[in-house]
Order: C-alpha cells, then structure tokens, then sequence
C-alpha cells in the first residue's frame, strides 16, 4: 500500500517508525515498509518513561541504541527520542539519562556505546568527578530489574507504587514483590548513598528562592569546579530511588503488620502478664508513635513534599494538584487504619480482647514461600 501512494505524497512525508522496546531481531520491519517505499524515514525510541517512578533506562538505553543503529544502516535521516508525560505525573528533570544517550548515538556513526556513555554521564553532565551518580543511575536499572525480571510485577510503575497493600489486588501482588523486596530496596537505598556522597564532594551553591520554583545558582555557572551542576535531575534522580525504596518497604510493612496483629490476636486470653504485655507491645509496634503504620504516614507525606519541590523545578502549579491529591488520599487511607487500630488497641486495655483482623481492616499473613532462587 505504502509504495502504491502518490510519489508527491511520498516526497512530501517523512514516515516515523515509533517502538519502545528492546527488539531481539532488531527493528529492520519496522523501517523497511516506509524505506522500501522511498520515503524519508525517521526512527522513534523512548527513554521509557511512562507512567513509573523513574525511567526503566535498561529498556531505554537498548532501544535508543539499537533503533538508531539500524535506522542509520538502512538510510534514516532522523531521531525523534520521545519522553511521554502525559500521565500528568512524570517529571522532565528524571528524562536527561536517555535524552542525552539518545543524542549521543543520534550524532555518532553506527552503534552508540552504552558503557561509554555511562561512565562519562555524570562527569559531562553534573560535573561530578566521583563518579558516583553513574553508579547512582546504575543501581536504577539494577531496581528496575528485580521488579521485572525476578518479581516479575510493576516494573517500577506509578500503579505499583500507589497500590494498597491490603487491598485485594495488593495482598496478590505483594506476595509475589516481597520475596525480593530486600533486594529491591538494597539497590534504592544504595542509589541514594551514591546521591549524598556525589552531593558531599561536590556541593552545589544554595538555591535562592524565587517563590515556588527555586532559582539554582549552579545552573548559571556551569563551569564552576567545585559545584555539581543540572542539580534539578539529581533531586529527581533521589525522589525517583525514594519512591522505589517505598515500594519494597510498603510490602515489608503491611507484611509485619499482619503478622503482629496475629501474634496479638492469638494472645488475647492469656493470664501471663509477660504475655499481655507483649500483646501491648505488637499493637504499639503497629500503631505507636513510631509505629509502621506511622512509617507509611511519614513516607508518603515526606515524597508529597519532596515531589511538589521537584515538578516547581520544571513546571508551572497547572496540573500539579491531582499528583498531590493522591498523596493526600494515601495518607489518610492510613490515618483511617491508624484510628481503627486505636479503637482495638482502646478495646485490649479496657476488656482485654482484640477484634479479628479483619474488623479493622488487615488482611492475614501471606503464607510462607520459598526462598527466591537464582540460576
């Protein structure tokens, strides 16, 4: 059909063949329905973005690379790298990783190396001589992976991220993110060691606020030596790593919640006073001050504000309000669990019983599983 258009037609369109993905037999028949017809052909990766916490740059980074690639051997003449923040809760500042890998192999011949790039990223773009943001962005991709190859759930999305995990659809997933749930949050938390250590040894001058977007001095002098530069993608890059650690957390938490509730729950008509204490104590580790259901308040309450700063960084309020919402929402789905577990926690010391579990509101113990395993 395509060779069957009016040669004017064709002369006047550039065909832009759009995939997202890392293609194993690589993107030849997607380019060579348009190329074959005679038309200008562009190629269209993504720095697969859409709709996670922070961009899944394994799938980024290969896409970019091999699309180009191929694209440039079958005569394409352009590049349209996309970023999609439609879904009204992405942010511009986490993209820079494949924006800039997507015109590093736009520009050179052939294939772009990813290493290359990775080694020489933070350097070139942040100015930080320690190397530890590319590590930083390293141990993204290592996240990312637990998720979607080994859980094989999420894949660091938003969805997963503002998942109940008590809810029905929340108690299936959590069960199959928790056994790796340690190892998803070892690579978050030690992305944002990298963060403080690059931020400790080079540390940017002190933003000057303007109102609610904050003006960075660093931004205007980018060859200043001992400052980091771009500072608004590093604060994305740690509220993308936080928001990835709460998604391990959120399971382990609901996990011991369920379980201390049970514990509780089986010792309610003891007569030992060592063992009433102890019911004392698993409902306060729920429901104390510092308890995990306090924890879940903290962390989404601190990421609400820490995502307010970051999308000022680089957009108007327009739209922001929805985002906000959610978090709101979130945290008093856990207000409201906290006021439940208080009238158990009231009921035990009056009576000295506890409700069942599900009276207020918690789902039971996942049943034990095997170990993940590793070939």
């Amino acid at each position: 059909m395509l060779k069957d258009l009016p040669q004017s037609f064709k002369d006047s369109t550039i065909a832009v063949a759009w995939v997202y993905s890392p293609e194993a037999r690589g993107y030849d028949r997607f380019l060579t329905p348009f190329t074959n017809a005679g038309m200008e052909t562009w190629v269209a990766p993504s720095v697969n973005n859409f709709r996670k916490v922070y961009p899944n740059n394994n799938y980024a980074l290969e896409n970019i690379q091999r699309f180009t690639a191929d694209g440039q051997r079958l005569g394409a003449t352009g590049q349209l790298n996309t970023i999609w923040n439609d879904d009204g809760e992405g942010l511009f500042n986490q993209d820079w990783y494949g924006i800039l890998f997507g015109a590093a192999a736009a520009w050179q011949k052939g294939e772009s190396s990813i290493p290359d790039f990775q080694n020489a990223y933070a350097q070139v773009f942040h100015g930080d001589a320690t190397g530890d943001l590319n590590e930083a962005q390293k141990e993204m991709m290592l996240a990312h992976s637990v998720l979607k190859d080994q859980a094989k759930e999420g894949d660091g999305t938003n969805s997963i991220f503002w998942l109940d995990p008590m809810s029905k659809d929340g108690i299936r997933i959590g069960a199959q993110v928790l056994p790796y749930a340690h190892e998803l949050r070892l690579h978050a938390e030690r992305a944002l060691t990298l963060i403080a250590q690059a931020r400790a040894a080079a540390p940017a001058l002190p933003a000057v606020s303007t109102g609610p977007k904050a003006y960075d001095p660093a931004d205007s002098y980018p060859s200043a030596p001992t400052t980091l530069r771009e500072t608004a993608a590093i604060d994305a890059l740690e509220l993308g790593a936080r928001r990835m650690d709460l998604i391990g957390l959120k399971f382990q938490l609901s996990e011991e919640i369920a379980q201390g509730y049970q514990r509780a729950y089986a010792m309610q008509n003891t007569t030992d006073k060592k063992q009433r204490m102890s019911v004392s104590r698993e409902l306060s580790d729920i429901n104390g001050v510092n308890g995990r259901i306090q924890d879940f308040i903290d962390a989404y309450s601190l990421l609400r504000d820490l995502y307010e700063q970051a999308w000022y960084r680089s957009n108007r309020a327009y739209a922001l309000r929805p985002v906000l919402e959610h978090y709101d929402y979130t945290v008093g789905i856990w207000e409201g669990r906290s006021d439940r577990l208080r009238s158990a926690q009231r009921q035990w010391s009056d009576s000295h019983t506890v409700p069942p579990a599900a009276d207020v509101g918690i789902p039971p113990p996942a049943p034990a599983a095997a170990p993940p395993t590793t070939k």
